[in-house]
Parts: C-alpha cells; sequence; structure tokens
C-alpha cells in the first residue's frame, strides 16, 4: 500500500536531473561539429603545396570578444595528408589561465560542391572545416555543431548533409570562436 509517508523524494530527483540536463547542453554547445568517422573512408584528394607552411592568425571569442593568436604548422605527412601543429594560449579547465600549448592533429581534404572540406583528426574525434585559400591567405571556418538536425551514421550520411547545407544555405553555419580567417604566411628570415 502506497502511504504518503513512504512517497520517494521527487525535488531532489528532479533537481539532480534538471543539473545534468543543463550541464550537458553547457558541454555540447560552443563546439564545432564532430563525428567518429571521416566524410571519406580514404583521402582522395593530393595535398595541396600552397597550404605547407607555418601560418599566423587570430581566435576570436564570438561571446566576450577576446583575441588569442595562433600559429598553424601545415606540413606533408603522406601524398593524401597533411600534420599539423596549431600552437597557441589555450585556456586551461583546471586553473582558467592562459598556457602555451601545441596541439597536434592530421587532416586531408574532401570535395563536396566544388568547396575544400578538411577533415581534421584530432584524439579519435573528425572535425570538419570550410577550408579557402585566396591572396596568400588560409582560412580553416569549422561547422557549427548545430549545421545539421539530423544525427549522422554514415559516411555518406554526412556527405550528403555538408552537401546539402552548402547547398541551402546563404550563410553557413560555422562555429565562429574556432574560425580562422585569413591567415597569413609567417616568413622566415634568411641570416
Amino acid at each position: 500500500m502506497y502511504l504518503p509517508e513512504n512517497k520517494p523524494k521527487q525535488t531532489f530527483t528532479v533537481l539532480i536531473s534538471f543539473c545534468t540536463a543543463i550541464s550537458t547542453i553547457i558541454l555540447l554547445c560552443g563546439c564545432p561539429y564532430h563525428t567518429s568517422f571521416p566524410i571519406e573512408k580514404t583521402p582522395q584528394v593530393e595535398v595541396n603545396y600552397s597550404y605547407l607552411g607555418t601560418w599566423k592568425g587570430k581566435l576570436i571569442d564570438e561571446i566576450n570578444g577576446n583575441t588569442k593568436a595562433v600559429k598553424l604548422n601545415i606540413s606533408k605527412a603522406d601524398d593524401f595528408n597533411y600534420a599539423l601543429q596549431i600552437t597557441g594560449k589555450f585556456e586551461s579547465s583546471i586553473y582558467k589561465q592562459n598556457i602555451e600549448d601545441t596541439i597536434y592533429a592530421t587532416m586531408f581534404m574532401s570535395v563536396i560542391n566544388n568547396k575544400q572540406i578538411a577533415n581534421v583528426i584530432l584524439e579519435n574525434r573528425v572535425f570538419f572545416a570550410d577550408v579557402s585559400y585566396q591572396n596568400e591567405q588560409i582560412s580553416f571556418l569549422p561547422l557549427a555543431e548545430n549545421f545539421t538536425s539530423f544525427f549522422v551514421k554514415t559516411d555518406t550520411e554526412l556527405k550528403n548533409r555538408i552537401e546539402y547545407h552548402f547547398k541551402t544555405r546563404l550563410h553557413p553555419l560555422y562555429e565562429e570562436s574556432f574560425c580562422l580567417r585569413n591567415m597569413t604566411r609567417v616568413v622566415d628570415k634568411i641570416e
């Protein structure tokens, strides 16, 4: 028999569920879109030698407008893959301090509707960025987490969703806080 004194403590359960939901939303928002698989199983586009070298640019936080200087070194790993070194002052989650650090990743290109899309592989996750190279400047514009509302399960679905997004959007959804726009080449001084 159910008596009022045996009623479970629903307030505590609701509070825990609410806090968990808010934490999950915070973690999921504000990150570039990523999957566990790339657009293509094997790279098809050969390395573009114009992309190789060291580039400097800025990350601009879209919330508070703060800028962080970033250096990006792109080198050839093999005929189809690049090695990336991203150096800058990144926020430490433990101490909330900006610490000079280097992130290592690999990358290869896919072409969708005549757009170069980078498959950036970092810690078993694949991020996707629209890449443009004009006037001796390179830009990497990562797709926002909400660029599609569909759960993508295969590389073919992913390619179709990206193609649809760029075909139907006047302004594609990029994760602005991670965009590296108009990076310029760092010229080594000869002494």
